[in-house]
């Protein structure tokens, strides 16, 4: 067969009659570096550590790649007065919601200060989840903080 791409046993050929010099498993590197190289340019975060993400009011908005098993903190700072954060909506049963925890700033560093809401998550199966957390105001329309998480 001329010119059709095949595998033999034990042979590679590149579909010109030529030994490929590309193995399977290069072949998936090179994908993998390409995935991680489009996701940077799009502006996505890909994480491939074992160490847990934080993430904080500035992520807003963002897209964050994880692997099924990482585990993730969003933490959210919330000013003195009546204002707190309520509990996440996750869109998908790719992530779940493990918990909230108040963290509350230490007498130098925050005096009559505010404090953080910490939620805690699983990316637990491969797909895509949104996440919103909308802060309780005694006001119209109250922010919300949103994020999208990938899975894989």
């Amino acid at each position: 067969m001329e010119g059709a791409g095949y595998v033999g046993q034990g042979e590679r050929y590149d579909g010109a009659g030529k030994e490929s010099a590309m193995s399977p498993e290069r072949r998936q590197f090179a994908l993998t570096g390409i995935s991680l190289l489009v996701g940077g340019l799009l502006g996505l975060s890909c994480h491939q550590g074992n160490d847990r993400i934080r993430l904080t009011d500035s992520d807003d908005g963002r897209t964050i790649v994880v692997r099924v098993g990482d585990e993730f903190d969003i933490a959210l700072e919330v000013p003195v007065g009546p204002a707190y954060y309520g509990t996440p909506a996750v869109s998908s049963q790719s992530v779940r919601f493990l918990g909230e925890f108040d963290e509350l700033p230490g007498p130098p560093a925050n005096p009559g200060g505010g404090k953080t809401q910490r939620y805690e998550f699983e990316a637990v199966v491969a797909g895509q989840a949104g996440i919103t957390i909308q802060r309780a105001l005694p006001v119209p329309d109250p922010p919300t903080f949103r994020m999208t998480v990938r899975v894989y």
